[in-house]
């Protein structure tokens, strides 16, 4: 509720926007707007990297940090092959991301 005189900003719902892999052993992931850091493991539960032509083929996470501002998350995985396209996947629901589409929790990274 506004007193008419102040404006209420509106913020829209985090999407994944890119995901990039750091090294071998690492993986950025940026998203649109800032998450709660609280709602972020220390494992990276919230997320799921397969093989793109692969879904069998997954890549472990053993641990995830989120930067100060909340919108980027950097996960630590197992050896990834290079020249492989990924694709990392985020649980909506765990990460409370609400009411948004499944392309909006998805990016490819090689």
């Amino acid at each position: 509720m506004t007193d008419g005189k102040t404006p209420v900003e509106s913020v829209s719902t985090p999407t994944l926007q890119l995901a990039s892999a750091t090294s071998l052993n690492s993986v950025e992931v940026l998203l649109s707007n800032p998450i709660d850091a609280a709602d972020l493991s220390k494992t990276g539960k919230e997320f799921q990297i397969t093989e793109k032509n692969n879904t069998s083929a997954k890549v472990g996470i053993s641990k995830s940090v989120i930067n100060t501002e909340g919108n980027i998350i950097t996960l630590t995985t197992s050896e990834q092959t290079p020249g492989t396209t990924y694709t990392v996947v985020a649980d909506a629901d765990t990460l409370g991301l609400k009411n948004i589409q499944a392309s909006d929790v998805l990016a490819d990274f090689v």
